[in-house]
């Protein structure tokens, strides 16, 4: 215990960053200590994500789809991470995304954050179109009950892939004999859109 009077130091602190700190008291007689801290730090925090990827290297099948996912990791710090989506989402991974860019934020044990964003694309809406061959006086075939009627038609936007339709491969086809036709067009990511009967 100091004597009556006698001043007690006051504990002094500063607030360094991580490494080794060395420290020497002298008191007021000359006499000395000496001291030495190693303080640590984590790994940085930090994050990463995959999108899924369907054909044609979209992040959704067809154009105005929810079927789109991230797959996302964070890493360092100090865990466990609570994670904050742009959605609202607290989950480690989100699914049932459609086209857009989606921000996430990342908080570990210690408070320290780290941030993300991904864009997850879309195919241009898969649409259709046909014209029937017209004959003399408009019809699109010669004779009654004649079979020589044909329909150019096209598909464009979703992925493209080859698919064969009754008499072709492609984006066109031919159909014959004359009543009403109506085709399905699948695109590589499985995205169908009725087109109309002709």
């Amino acid at each position: 215990m100091p004597s009556s009077g006698a001043r007690v130091p006051r504990p002094r602190t500063f607030r360094p960053g991580c490494g080794t700190y060395g420290v020497t008291v002298t008191d007021a007689n000359g006499c000395t200590t000496t001291n030495s801290f190693t303080l640590t730090e984590p790994v940085i925090l930090a994050s990463s994500g995959i999108p899924a990827t369907f054909s044609c290297g979209y992040n959704v099948t067809c154009n105005g789809a929810t079927n789109g996912s991230i797959n996302f990791t964070a890493t360092g710090g100090c865990a466990p991470y609570a994670f904050l989506w742009s959605t609202g989402a607290t989950t480690e991974d989100v699914s049932a995304l459609g086209a857009g860019t989606y921000g996430v934020t990342v908080t570990d044990a210690n408070g320290c954050t780290t941030t993300n964003s991904f864009t997850l694309t879309e195919p241009v809406i898969l649409a259709s179109s046909g014209i029937p061959a017209t004959f003399s006086c408009g019809y699109n075939v010669t004779c009654n009950g004649a079979t020589n009627g044909s329909i150019n038609f096209t598909a464009t936007g979703g992925c493209a892939l080859c698919l064969p339709l009754e008499h072709g491969c492609g984006d066109r086809g031919r159909f014959w004999q004359s009543r009403p036709y109506g085709v399905t067009v699948t695109d590589a990511t499985v995205a169908r859109r009725p087109a109309a009967s002709r």
